[in-house]
């Protein structure tokens, strides 16, 4: 439980940063970082080896798509924040669903023409916080 509300509110903040000043900010992400792993830890928890792989596997994945310019920084810092603490594999299912998110917003976003109130490019932590959300509700179910 406090797993998720801790992870919701990483997700909370990231996503007003990256709207607001279209940015999600290293102090962020380290701290996120920092209590996903020591989550980890907790009897409750998914175990230090499971967060560490969740935080890898989510920096390699999004990676790439920062060495090609889709994605900035703090995105594959967020994925890998998230991956400590979903673990392994679940952080492929966040990615996995976050493309999907991702994709649905750009279409909504050049539909709209949300470049009228300032957005010029996609806030991709709404697409990384849908696609935990979605992990979330389909584990609960």
């Amino acid at each position: 439980m406090i797993n998720g509300v801790v992870c919701a509110t990483v997700l909370m903040v990231a996503v007003w940063f990256d709207i607001t000043q279209q940015r999600i900010p290293n102090a962020l992400v380290a701290t996120g970082l920092v209590a996903g792993v020591t989550l980890a830890l907790l009897p409750s928890g998914i175990g230090v080896l499971n967060a560490a792989s969740g935080m890898a596997v989510g920096l390699a994945v999004f990676l790439p798509l920062y060495f090609f310019g889709v994605l900035g920084g703090g995105d594959v810092k967020l994925l890998a924040t998230i991956g400590a603490f979903v673990g392994f594999p679940d952080v492929l299912h966040v990615a996995w669903i976050s493309g999907l998110a991702g994709g649905l917003i750009a279409l909504l976003m050049a539909f709209a023409s949300l470049t009228v109130i300032g957005l010029k490019k996609l806030p991709y932590a709404v697409a990384i916080a849908s696609g935990t959300l979605m992990l979330a509700i389909l584990r609960a179910y």
